[in-house]
This record gives C-alpha cells, structure tokens and sequence, in this order.
C-alpha cells in the first residue's frame, strides 16, 4: 500500500492508504482510522483506533491461516514488541536495529530467541551490545542471530573531481554544538586563505546555515573591513566572477579599471578571494546527490553519520571523515576516524596534499562498492530468510 497526505488550511492532516489501484482502503486522522465501505469486507470492524490495532489484526489473521509464523520484517522498538506479544504464533521476527535505540528490560523479555537482528553497520551492532551489558536478559539476547547488512546499496557512480578546477569539501552539520560548528568554521576559513585550490560546500539545516552565514559575514568585516551586502563587496564580486570564467564579456576590461580605482580594492578583492569558494545549502536529498558528485571529500560531524551519504560518498569514490567507526571506514584508507572536530581539517588535507592517498582511498573505495552491491546485499537477505524459515 501506498500513502497520501493531505493537510486542511485548519492544520487538520489526513492520511490516505492507497491499493495498488489507487482506490482509497483507509481513511486516517488524529485517533481514527476509517475503513473505505467498498473495502470493509477485508476487515473485522469498521473503525479503528490506531494503525497499529489494523498491522495486529492482519497478522493474526495471516498466522492463523497458515497455521505458523509468518516472517515479518519490521523496525525493532517498543510498539512493535508489544503488538507481537499478543500474537501466539508469531514465534519469530526479523527486527531492523540501530544503536539510537533504548530497550527497556521490559521490553528486552518480550523479544524472542528466534528471532533475528539486522544492523546497518558494525557500529550499530558494538554499541547497541553495550547497552544491553547491565540488563538481566542480556544472556538470553546474546543468543539471538545477528547480521550486519546496511540498508542502502552502493552503485558504481565516480564522481567527477577529477574534473572540476578546485577541490570540493563536502560538510554535512549535523547535530554538532554551535560552538564547535563556529570553531571548525573559522578552521576551515583558515584553509581556504593559504589553499587557493579548495572550496568548501557546507550543508545544514536552515538555522544552521543562518548562523554560519553570518560568522562568514563578520569575518569579512573583521579581517578585511568589507560589508558582504554592500553594492560595492557584489560588483568585484560580479567582476572577478566573470573573469575567472573566461568567456568573452563586452566591457569588462572596462569594469576592472573602474574597480581597480576603488580605495578599497585590494579589502574587497581579498574578501571575495576566500568568500567565492564558501557555498551553503540547506539539506535537501535531491542537492546532496548533485554536491556528492562533485565532492572530493566528504565529512559529516553528525554524531551518528548519516548511512545513506557515506554509501553514496563510497559510490562516488569520495573518501569520509567521519566521528565514528563503521565497517565502511577502513581508518587512513578511505576515509579517517576523528575524535576531536578541530582536527577534521588536518583529515582533509592527509587525502588533499597527495594524489596516492586520495587514489588509495579510491581503490578501497571500489571494493567496498562490490561489498555492499545490492547485488550481494540482496544474496544476504536471502540467507538470512532462509534461515528464519528453519527457525
């Protein structure tokens, strides 16, 4: 089933469950769930409180039809154990686990030794074992089958920064302190100024980018006296754009002399020199993509990274500096593990300032795109259903 939301000018949603037709099955708004007249047939009742009273239903129906456990494939947290608690037949589930996750010990009894955990990297897995070490059932959890199998797929994608004239730092904010964010901002500022051949592309949210925006705005005041709103600070701007460009531009020999007369030429033209090569983006799936294409290196200060970009940073051949181990970080290899946020600048020059790193990377880079192929990630589920039905 597919679902389509729909919000009243009253701030009222409702949410849509749509068949394959496109036929409404379900109507759902705040403590409702209406079940369409031509579909009531399908259904016990009519009317229910939660989708959740809907997923219990159906699958006592399917267990009990068949007459055994069904596999069913589900994130693990509280809701679901609980809905599995009533179901007698449901002996086993194959629960999607990630280490942001708090098992309670009620919750840890309700969870079956058959059943079946599958985490998106190995750093899921060592950190949600860590968190189960003080609880009473962690013998009986230890006994359950666990598999690492990421939930994206890498593709065979190289990016194009071979081809771009700088060197592009992609860095994803993330849930890093304001202050450290200032701190690694104002690092990174200090890179550009002595390497003419970076820039730097940095992504957020929009209260993220705000305040970064303006740090990048004092800066120019504070070092170089130069407004970066000023009618002034955007004609040099214009200018120097349209001359690093290259192409033909009536006047424009014209517009530099003009400029070049400027009392405060040489403030305006540094500024520009290390402003033009800072970018912002607000997050936004669609642009990470197109950034990531063109990447040279990606970092992430999330204290968890975030999965789907470091599988595409390793698609594009793009080496990570991340905060955390996982099994797509081969440490110095493809990628560098840092435990300090200052020192992210220093990780991105080791693959920066030398070509066989950066190749290097690129090579561990293309094994683990075979690795975690969807291919091979489709092979492993396999595995794992097959040994959920001799379960």
């Amino acid at each position: 089933m597919t679902t389509r939301t729909v919000t009243e000018q009253n701030g009222i949603r409702t949410k849509y469950w749509l068949n394959n037709f496109g036929q409404v099955v379900l109507t759902q708004t705040k403590g409702k769930v209406v079940v369409a007249p031509e579909q009531k047939n399908r259904f016990y009742a009519t009317q229910y409180h939660s989708m959740q009273e809907i997923v219990y239903e159906f699958l006592m129906k399917q267990s009990m039809r068949i007459g055994k456990s069904l596999q069913v494939i589900t994130n693990l947290n509280t809701d679901m154990l609980e809905l599995r608690n009533g179901q007698p037949l449901l002996k086993q589930m194959i629960f999607l686990v990630n280490q942001r996750l708090n098992l309670s010990d009620m919750d840890t009894m309700m969870i079956n030794t058959n059943d079946i955990f599958i985490f998106p990297t190995s750093a899921d897995q060592r950190l949600f074992n860590l968190k189960l070490e003080p609880q009473d059932n962690q013998h009986k959890l230890s006994k359950i089958s666990k598999y690492v199998i990421p939930q994206y797929a890498t593709t065979l994608d190289l990016g194009v920064s071979n081809e771009t004239a700088l060197d592009l730092i992609y860095w994803r904010m993330g849930n890093i302190q304001t202050a450290e964010a200032r701190q690694l901002f104002q690092k990174f500022i200090d890179m550009l100024q002595h390497q003419d051949d970076r820039a730097l592309m940095v992504e957020g949210t929009k209260l993220q980018v705000e305040t970064i925006g303006h740090q990048l705005e004092n800066f120019a005041s504070d070092r170089f006296g130069v407004n970066l709103e000023s009618e002034e600070y955007e004609e040099v701007a214009n200018f120097i754009a349209d001359q690093r460009s290259g192409k033909p531009i009536a006047g424009l020999n014209k517009r530099g002399k003009k400029l070049r007369e400027l009392p405060d030429w040489e403030q305006l033209s540094a500024a520009e020199y290390v402003v033009s090569r800072i970018h912002f983006q607000i997050s936004k799936r669609e642009a990470e993509d197109d950034i990531m294409h063109e990447a040279r290196i990606y970092v992430d200060t999330e204290t968890i990274p975030d999965l789907r970009l470091m599988m595409l940073a390793i698609s594009n051949g793009v080496p990570l500096i991340v905060r955390q181990e996982s099994t797509l970080i081969q440490n110095q290899k493809n990628g560098i593990i840092v435990e300090d946020i200052a020192d992210v600048p220093q990780a991105c020059s080791f693959f920066l300032k030398t070509l066989r790193r950066w190749n290097d990377a690129l090579v561990v880079n293309a094994e683990l795109i075979d690795k975690f192929s969807a291919e091979r990630l489709t092979r492993q589920w396999k595995e794992v259903l097959a040994v959920g039905k001799k379960k």
